[in-house]
């Protein structure tokens, strides 16, 4: 499964269905197959990710300062919420200047 957002403000971002869902819970939204983002909206949106992805990233940097067993290459190499997030952020305040919505389906 792949999101797609769209905005008429910017290119399109593609993910993959897990990474989609998270981005999209770390905006406050519920995952679903379509929705729409306002400009209005936009503000509270980038305030609620951003605020998550300090929350991922303080999480992150106490388990590896406490986790004494050496993590897995997948732990390694899965994305973070900030390498995730970072193409929706950006699109988010783009299309926020313009005014225009941000838009995803599958």
């Amino acid at each position: 499964m792949i999101y797609k957002f769209q905005s008429r403000a910017t290119g399109n971002v593609l993910m993959t269905g897990e990474g989609g869902e998270q981005v999209l819970r770390a905006m406050g939204l519920v995952p679903s197959p379509h929705g729409v983002i306002e400009p209005q909206d936009m503000g509270s949106a980038i305030d609620t990710i951003e605020a998550a992805i300090r929350r991922d990233d303080e999480a992150r940097e106490l388990t590896s300062s406490t986790d004494r067993k050496p993590s897995t290459d997948s732990d390694e190499d899965a994305p973070t919420l900030r390498q995730r997030a970072w193409p929706i952020v950006e699109m988010l305040k783009q299309a926020q200047t313009a005014g225009k919505a941000i838009v995803w389906g599958l």
